[in-house]
């Protein structure tokens, strides 16, 4: 991760993101399986080490691509770490109802999805 700058750059770009969608640190919390803890430390960006899967999942409830929270601590800029993952997540590219059917999970299966997605993503790279 790239440090404080790009920590107060990821901050922001999360914060706006939220609250474009209206969505709670409780909310994001009990969706992606993260802390509200870590969220809050994340939108304070007061820390600059993370899991990775937790970023991939915190990504996606928010509709992004899985590394986009990834690329912003990073040091990418919100839309380079955008426009670099277009067509992924929630905002874009084609799913064919796959999120809406993800959501009817239940918890500890949402989280294998997202533990089979991340591995996935990751043979891929």
């Amino acid at each position: 991760m790239a440090g404080k700058g790009a920590a107060q750059a990821a901050a922001t770009a999360i914060t706006r993101r939220m609250d474009a969608l209206g969505m709670s640190q409780q909310e994001l919390a009990v969706r992606s399986g993260v802390s509200t803890s870590t969220i809050r430390k994340l939108q304070r960006g007061t820390q600059t080490s993370y899991q990775r899967p937790k970023l991939a999942a915190l990504s996606r409830e928010l509709g992004w691509a899985p590394d986009v929270v990834a690329r912003l601590l990073a040091g990418e800029a919100p839309d380079e770490a955008l426009q670099a993952a277009s067509g992924g997540g929630r905002a874009g590219g084609r799913d064919d109802g796959l999120h809406e059917r993800i959501d009817r999970l239940s918890e500890p299966d949402r989280h294998r999805v997202a533990d089979l997605v991340d591995r996935l993503l990751g043979v891929v790279a």
